[in-house]
């Protein structure tokens, strides 16, 4: 049987998991209404290059298991390229950002299956795929949908 290794495990491939994140995470193109920055600046300097925790998925606080990472983000202003971890996999792709508008492009991810937070790092691919636009408040980090409905929120990770 084929299977997926993920840290010092190995783990039967699992198909549905494989084929959610690969729908989760294709191109997806969005329209916002919405216009202008936000005003104010996280700790780590602001929207692009800083590295972001998750900390909230839609109305939920995160919950981070033993032997899960913590879902992350990063945004390299320099190349447009949007980065970071579902908890398990490494993810990656573009973005486009005008004023308060963002929006991911052409996302993908290695598909390895992990023993834990497949489900949360699934519903965390997808909220990213319904970006539409962003905002700063009290310097965390808020990626919302095109009614403003909070997706994800972070917080700027630790300095190491």
């Amino acid at each position: 049987m084929n299977s997926w290794r993920c840290g010092a495990e190995r783990l039967p491939i699992a198909a549905p998991v494989v084929l959610l994140l690969a729908a989760a995470l294709a191109p997806v193109a969005f329209a916002d209404e919405m216009g202008g920055p936000p005003a104010e600046a996280p700790r780590g300097g602001g929207l692009a290059n800083t590295d972001w925790r998750l900390v909230r998925l839609g109305e939920r606080a995160l919950e981070v298991g033993d032997r899960q990472q913590v879902p992350t983000l990063r945004l390299d202003a320099a190349e447009r390229r949007a980065g970071g971890t579902g908890g398990c996999n490494r993810f990656g792709g573009g973005y486009e950002l005008d004023g308060a508008k963002l929006r991911f492009r052409e996302m993908a991810s290695t598909q390895m299956a992990c023993e834990h937070g497949m489900e949360t790092e699934a519903a965390y691919y997808a909220a990213l795929g319904r970006v539409r636009r962003w905002r700063l408040a009290a310097g965390r980090l808020e990626l919302l949908d095109d009614a403003g409905a909070v997706l994800a929120a972070f917080e700027p990770a630790p300095s190491p």
